[in-house]
């Protein structure tokens, strides 16, 4: 009877203006109600352990820890607030929480060690005043699509977690407005987040980001994996990025209309004398997309990008030292014609000048082929063929020099094909080779065949005429003390044309 008493006065207690003193206020398998208006007073933490409720239709002032052991919506259809007015607090528990409206008071640190959810599509704010939230690899999600159901008045939230666990996610879909997400540094520099949006269906928007050390490391793994920081030369480009990656992903199909990024004086590229920039990283190309054209910079710590189609992990560098694009597709295929067909497509260009195809009988030595003009400066896939009507014989070997208006350019990768010119088969034996490499080739052709030999650097090493063993067959032998360890190309030739080509390996 005692107990039954005790619960009935939380009933009568929290359905009026009142203050429990105690330091712990554990409701136990019990339903409790706090009417519209009426004021609540917790002076240490809240736990709502299995099978309680608490319907809150005023206002509850909390200074301890929010614990939830109950469930997921033990506030129910509750319309009131929730104030947290403690220094360092803590919202957890077994389970997350739903709360209709949360308010944070007093200048304190509140962390979260479970996820929690405020409002519903229509209702319901998160106001931060001037307190601090810690995310702690948990999500903030804001159900309300207004612009402000998040508020504060100098306060922040800290996300910093490499993985992207500590994130805020708005489920924005077609409302209007700027959208201000209030990251802060673990020091309380302001880095916000802002994107505009104009009824266009974005769908739930989700936001993180974390610091890195001056070499832009460690590099994020989560949700995608990034490989590499290097610039369009391939060399590293840390001393011209900013020291900072965001995770910026929404579900809808339509275009954000603007997204803004801010970074701290101490995570400016050390390097470089131009604006930043913002670049995605595209995962099919193992790389980063051209800059979005007409980006603006407000100041040298702020980048803001209009018309964003495409979302997913950001960085900032230095538009004197951009992070690389490189091509999307690049292949060479023989034809029934014995010619060979190349096609390559880009991702995106600048300042893209022409491409200059590249041929070579070795692999090493490449000639001129052709000159293919570039589209110069574009975010739009762009496809390009050209074929050879006359390759060599046997195998060929062929790149792509991507030249820029100002003179720079680099290399695809190199493409062998290999025409059916001969009947010759060529075996090696054994490949690798510690002492001695043995060459066979069968062949109805009774011609002689010549065997020359190239080092990695195209020097030719070795050229011998093979020896018939029978009317399809010859044979060679090349010694282990005739040849350094490494690498070699070999030719097979016959009437001076090549054949046959291939590497073998002396150990």
């Amino acid at each position: 009877m005692k107990k039954s008493r005790s619960v009935l006065w939380l009933i009568i207690c929290l359905c009026f203006s009142v203050s429990a003193n105690g330091q712990l206020m554990t409701v136990r398998n019990a339903s409790i109600i706090c009417i519209d208006s009426a004021i609540a007073y917790i002076n240490g933490d809240i736990n709502l352990e299995s099978g309680s409720t608490l319907r809150n239709d005023g206002y509850i002032y909390i200074k301890g820890d929010w614990i939830n052991n109950a469930a997921d919506n033990c506030l129910g259809n509750s319309s009131g607030s929730i104030m947290l007015n403690g220094n360092a607090q803590q919202i957890g528990g077994q389970n997350s929480t739903t709360f209709p409206e949360l308010i944070f008071q007093g200048t304190g640190i509140k962390t979260l060690q479970q996820n929690i959810s405020i409002g519903n599509t229509a209702f319901g704010t998160l106001n931060l005043a001037n307190s601090i939230l810690n995310l702690n690899s948990n999500s903030l999600t804001l159900n309300n699509s207004s612009s402000i159901a998040l508020i504060d008045s100098g306060g922040y939230i800290i996300s910093e977690k490499v993985d992207f666990s500590s994130k805020v996610i708005w489920n924005i879909q077609k409302s209007q407005g700027n959208y201000t997400i209030p990251f802060a540094t673990v020091s309380g520099e302001k880095i916000p987040v802002i994107i505009q949006n104009n009824t266009h269906n974005i769908g739930v928007v989700t936001f993180s980001t974390y610091a890195t050390a001056s070499n832009n490391l460690p590099l994020p793994q989560q949700p995608t994996e990034v490989t590499h920081i290097r610039n369009e030369n391939g060399n590293d480009n840390s001393a011209y990025a900013a020291d900072r990656y965001w995770f910026i992903y929404k579900s809808g199909n339509e275009d954000i209309e603007s997204l803004c990024f801010k970074v701290t004086p101490s995570e400016l590229p050390l390097s470089g004398n131009g604006n930043l920039s913002a670049q995605l990283w595209n995962p099919l190309i193992d790389g980063w997309n051209l800059e979005l054209p007409s980006q603006l910079n407000p100041d040298a710590f702020t980048v803001t990008i209009p018309s964003i189609s495409e979302t997913g992990i950001w960085a900032l560098a230095s538009t004197s030292s951009p992070l690389p694009v490189e091509l999307l597709y690049f292949d060479a295929k023989p034809t029934l014609q014995n010619t060979v067909l190349l096609n390559w497509i880009t991702a995106s260009e600048k300042s893209n000048d022409y491409f200059i195809i590249e041929r070579s009988n070795d692999g090493v030595h490449f000639e001129y082929l052709q000159k293919i003009k570039g589209a110069g400066n574009t975010t739009i896939q762009q496809s390009y063929q050209w074929e050879d009507l006359y390759p060599f014989d046997g195998i060929s070997y062929y790149r792509l020099k991507q030249t820029d208006f100002n003179g720079d350019f680099s290399y695809s990768p190199v493409k062998a094909v290999q025409l059916n010119g001969s009947d010759a088969d060529v075996i090696l034996f054994p490949n690798p080779g510690k002492h001695r490499i043995y060459f066979t080739v069968y062949s109805t052709e009774s011609d002689n065949f010549l065997l020359q030999v190239y080092d990695a650097g195209g020097k030719m090493v070795r050229s011998m005429q093979l020896h018939p063993i029978n009317t399809n067959q010859h044979s060679g032998i090349i010694d282990r003390n005739e040849l350094n360890s490494g690498i070699y190309i070999y030719h097979l030739l016959q009437e001076d044309k090549i054949i046959k080509s291939g590497k073998f390996v002396f150990d």
